[in-house]
C-alpha cells in the first residue's frame, strides 16, 4: 500500500466550510477534430502521441497511466467517486484514459469531452497551487505539440463555454445550513449574474449530497486566469459569510441551539448503530456530523476525518476496496459495518 498521503487525508479538511479547490484546464491538440468527431482510430493515434509525451516530458513515477482496456467499470466508478475523472468521461465509450499522481491531487484525462482535461485539487483554501500543478503539465504537453489556438479567441474547446483560457476553478463547499434554510436558490441566482455557477458534489449534471457543492466559473472568454480565480474567490467567500451567519444564528438561541444539538447527535447515533444504511441517508447523516464538528459539538470524539468517509462509502469505492460486487442491500449492510467500524 502506498504510504503517500492524499490530498483529502488532511485532518482539518471537514472541519470549516471550504472543502477543497480545484483547477481544471480544457485543451484540444491541433492536428485532430474534437473529442465528439473522433472515430476510433484518430482517437487511439491522439491518446497515444499524449502518453509518449508524458513519458519523455514527466518524471518517472510522478503519474500513473490508466487504459480504459485495463480498467474495470468497479475501478472507474471509485475513481469518479473520489472526483478524479469527471461523469462525462465515465460514461464515455470510447477509448480513453487518464493519468493520475499518488496524491491523487493531480489527474488528466485523454478524450473526454475534449481530448486532454488537465485537473488539480487540494485540501482548502489552496486554489493558487492547484492551478500551479495544472499549469505545469500543460506547459509540458504545449512544449511538445502544438495546440489548438487562437489568437483572437484564445484556446478552442468542444464546448463554446470553454472557449478562451479552457480553465474552469471550483470550490467545494459544505452548505448545509444555507440548504435547509432554502437560501441556497436565492444565491444560485445571484451568483449566476457574476458569470458563476453552482453543480453538485461531482459537477456538472450531477445531485448534490451531503450538503456539497462546488461553486465555479462559466466564462473563459475574454477573462484572464488571475481575473478568473480571484472573481471566484470573491464570490465564494460571500457565500461562506452567509453559510457562517447561519450557523451562527442557530447558536444565538437556547431553545434552537437544543433543537439542532438534538438532530446532530441522534445523525451521529443512528451511524454508529445502524445495521444497514444508503448511500443518500448515510451521506445526509455524515453531513449533519460534519456540522457539529464545525460548531463546536464534540460529536466525532476520535477525529475521523468525515469528508474522507463520505467518499468511502459511495457504491464504487465501497466494493473497490472489499475486492467483490454487492448487490444494492449487501452495499447498504456493508456501509454500515464501515462506517461503525469507523466510528
Amino acid at each position: 500500500m502506498s504510504s503517500v498521503k492524499k490530498w483529502y487525508d488532511n485532518e482539518d479538511l471537514d472541519r470549516n466550510v471550504l472543502i477543497s479547490s480545484r483547477v481544471r484546464l480544457a485543451r484540444n491538440l491541433k492536428d485532430y477534430p474534437f473529442s465528439t468527431l473522433l472515430n476510433k482510430g484518430q482517437a487511439r493515434d491522439m491518446i497515444s502521441e499524449i502518453v509518449d509525451i508524458f513519458e519523455e516530458g514527466m518524471s518517472s513515477g510522478k503519474l500513473n497511466y490508466m487504459s480504459a482496456d485495463n480498467t474495470s467499470d468497479i475501478d472507474e466508478l471509485a475513481n469518479f467517486e473520489q472526483n478524479n475523472i469527471s461523469q462525462y468521461f465515465l460514461l464515455n465509450k470510447n477509448p480513453k484514459g487518464f493519468f493520475i499522481n499518488e496524491s491523487e491531487s493531480l489527474s488528466v484525462m485523454l478524450n473526454e469531452e475534449d481530448h486532454i482535461r488537465i485537473q488539480s485539487i487540494c485540501a482548502g483554501d489552496d486554489i493558487n497551487n492547484a492551478f500551479i500543478l495544472s499549469d505545469n503539465v500543460d506547459n509540458v504537453i504545449s512544449s511538445k505539440i502544438d495546440y489548438a489556438f487562437d489568437d483572437d479567441f484564445g484556446f478552442l474547446t468542444s464546448c463554446p463555454t470553454n472557449v478562451g483560457t479552457g480553465l474552469r476553478a471550483s470550490f467545494m463547499l459544505h452548505l448545509p445550513m444555507l440548504e435547509k434554510s432554502g437560501q441556497l436558490k436565492n444565491l444560485v441566482q445571484i451568483i449566476s449574474k457574476f458569470g458563476m455557477t453552482v453543480r453538485g458534489w461531482h459537477g456538472e449534471g450531477t445531485e448534490p449530497m451531503g450538503s456539497l457543492y462546488q461553486i465555479s466559473n462559466q466564462i473563459t472568454l475574454g477573462k484572464s486566469e488571475r481575473d478568473i480565480i480571484k472573481n471566484l474567490r470573491n464570490v465564494t467567500q460571500q457565500i461562506i459569510d452567509q453559510e457562517l451567519k447561519l450557523r451562527e444564528n442557530i447558536l444565538k438561541d437556547d431553545n434552537n441551539k437544543i433543537d439542532f444539538e438534538d438532530k446532530i447527535y441522534r445523525s451521529f447515533g443512528i451511524l454508529s448503530n445502524c445495521k444497514k444504511i444508503g448511500t443518500r441517508e448515510a451521506m445526509n447523516l455524515l453531513s449533519d456530523a460534519m456540522l457539529g464538528n464545525c460548531m463546536g459539538f464534540d460529536v466525532n470524539k476520535f477525529k475521523i476525518n468525515i469528508y474522507k468517509m463520505m467518499m468511502y462509502i459511495q457504491p464504487g469505492l465501497l466494493q473497490k476496496n472489499l475486492g467483490c460486487r454487492l448487490k444494492e442491500q449487501e452495499r447498504d449492510i456493508e456501509r454500515a459495518k464501515f462506517i461503525k467500524s469507523m466510528l
